[in-house]
């Protein structure tokens, strides 16, 4: 999964940053106090490589001073961050054969995270665009110009279908089934007929595209996506970053024993999340570094 783009609502100072687009090196410029680091820190608690201390959610700090008293009991119902991932071929694929789609249209993938705790994720791709269908009922609308009772009964479907994707710019699989059911009960055999089955076969065919679940519901996806979410590694002091690091110190530091004229246990957690995020124990390597040697 790679991020492709972020966006940060109600999170301190930030209420909405509009999407940002990432690159293999992103740089924020700004002024002091401009929100940077309120951004940045938004994107760690996604899912942050260590989930302690500072990387928790804190809905007292975290959320936007001035909504606190309102926002703090429903903390489920206030997203603060979404983070849109391009897949890679294997797990849009795996993807697409849960949920009988198209692994070219489950490939780009958005999560979003809520002060709960809870992950919700979207497949922006996966959609259909709510003018398509306005159209083809407007078409069957117009058709339906006959006083025969299936006319009448086409018309009133048609002007449903209308009102339902009126403000809708792109409906989901959950809305495309509402509109089904709105063509389930059908017309009665007349004139109206035939532009009926032509309606409901059309709107079949742009709405295929969806598949026959919702991945976004299915919580075996939700839970895999999850899984393979990148972890976000947050650095604010830059103190606690050595140039050289003497590795039998940090064999010790690690494994809670003191080193004389040592005490910066801020340095110590950066140690940790450094070696825990590349998957490297620094006995290990200490150890092959003897094993070379002789």
């Amino acid at each position: 999964m790679r991020l492709t783009r972020f966006k940060v609502t109600n999170f301190r100072s930030v209420m909405d940053s509009g999407w940002i687009d990432c690159e293999e090196v992103t740089s924020l410029v700004g002024i002091n106090e401009a929100g940077k680091s309120n951004l940045i820190l938004a994107l760690w608690k996604l899912n942050p490589a260590r989930n302690e201390d500072d990387a928790k959610i804190d809905t007292l700090h975290d959320m936007p001073a001035k909504e606190y008293s309102s926002w703090r009991s429903k903390p489920g119902e206030i997203d603060f961050i979404t983070a849109e991932f391009e897949l890679d071929d294997e797990l849009a694929s795996q993807i697409a054969e849960k949920c009988n789609g198209d692994s070219t249209v489950v490939s780009i993938i958005q999560i979003t995270r809520y002060y709960d705790g809870e992950y919700v994720i979207a497949f922006p791709n996966l959609t259909v665009l709510g003018s398509d269908i306005k159209r083809i009922a407007e078409i069957s609308k117009e058709k339906a110009n006959s006083d025969d009772e299936s006319c009448a009964k086409l018309t009133e479907i048609c002007q449903a279908v209308i009102s339902s994707v009126e403000h809708k710019t792109n409906l989901i699989k959950a809305e495309c089934d509402a509109i089904s059911n709105l063509l389930s009960s059908g017309v009665p055999k007349g004139k109206g007929t035939a532009e009926f089955n032509k309606l409901k076969s059309n709107i079949a065919q742009v709405v295929s595209i969806l598949g026959d679940s919702n991945p976004s519901a299915d919580k075996g996806i939700k839970d895999l996506i999850i899984a393979e979410m990148p972890k976000f590694v947050y650095y604010s002091n830059y103190g606690n970053l050595d140039a050289q690091i003497y590795l039998p110190h940090v064999v010790k530091l690690l494994n809670g024993q003191a080193v004389p004229g040592f005490d910066n246990q801020a340095k110590v957690r950066t140690l940790r999340v450094l070696f825990d995020f590349v998957n490297l124990k620094p006995q290990e390597v200490l150890d092959l570094g003897k094993t070379l040697l002789s």
